[in-house]
């Protein structure tokens, strides 16, 4: 299941690749049981928002293609048509995403209206040069470098657990003291 839900990434370093990985990490981190319910929650408080202008839907990892078994011929992930041609559009751009045998495959569907095949072209460009900074970064790492998240007893700001990893090195686990 998906569960659709508004995230705001503040990127205060955007040529620090490695810190902008964590950025990323830590926001998605910080929601609310990952999203879910988040839709039903602002229908019950009847609140009115505004959709934004790209949705992004990240659906899974799969280790083997529709066509092969058990999906054989039962089912395709077919993209292009998934929505009936007279439904609204939600978002006038949308970038889908997955992994299939170890390659990241992104969709692109955008509404004609709103955008020109040429911007969405140069926008995946842009994506897909990003998308390869990433993987040569990760690539490069010789040791992990950990995010408050990782160690939610310890209640360290991204700070002072760089400070920390800097001084320790490898870190298997951190507690708080009692």
């Amino acid at each position: 299941f998906t569960a659709i839900y508004p995230l705001h990434i503040d990127l205060d370093r955007p040529d620090d690749t490695g810190w902008t990985i964590r950025q990323v990490k830590e926001a998605v981190r910080q929601v609310p049981h990952r999203g879910a319910g988040y839709g039903i929650r602002l229908a019950a408080a009847s609140q009115v928002h505004d959709a934004a202008d790209i949705c992004f839907n990240y659906l899974g990892l799969f280790t083997q293609g529709f066509d092969a078994p058990p999906f054989q011929g039962e089912a395709r992930l077919d993209l292009a048509n998934r929505y009936a041609p007279q439904s609204p559009r939600v978002w006038p751009l949308e970038v889908d995403s997955y992994v299939l045998d170890g390659k990241l495959h992104l969709e692109w569907t955008w509404n004609g209206q709103c955008y020109r095949d040429a911007t969405i072209r140069q926008l995946a460009e842009r994506m897909l040069t990003w998308v390869r900074q990433l993987s040569q970064h990760c690539r490069q790492q010789t040791s992990t470098h950990w995010t408050p998240s990782d160690f939610p007893l310890a209640e360290l700001s991204a700070d002072a657990l760089d400070t920390l990893q800097q001084r320790i090195g490898d870190i298997e686990d951190i507690y708080p003291l009692t």
